[in-house]
């Protein structure tokens, strides 16, 4: 993980990105999922996503493993 806050910021937030881009087209109706990624892809921070997965470092989590939970808090996030 990178250690300069605005590139780890950066990196984790593509990585979150990366998992919704997969995730997302597979889930159910289109009619459902087409406009999902305007609504979780924003550009934003993705300031959740970075602390959970920098929090699960912690505990010795790798980072593949602990980006699917933030992701689907980006989702909560985007649909409130």
């Amino acid at each position: 993980m990178p250690t300069d806050f605005k590139t780890s910021l950066a990196s984790t937030a593509q990585a979150v990105e990366h998992v919704l881009a997969d995730c997302l087209p597979s889930q159910g109706h289109r009619q459902m999922t087409d406009p999902m990624p305007h609504a979780g892809f924003n550009g934003g921070k993705r300031l959740r996503s970075s602390l959970a997965v920098h929090s699960s470092a912690i505990y010795a989590v790798s980072e593949q493993a602990a980006l699917p939970p933030p992701a689907s808090l980006e989702c909560l996030h985007a649909s409130s």
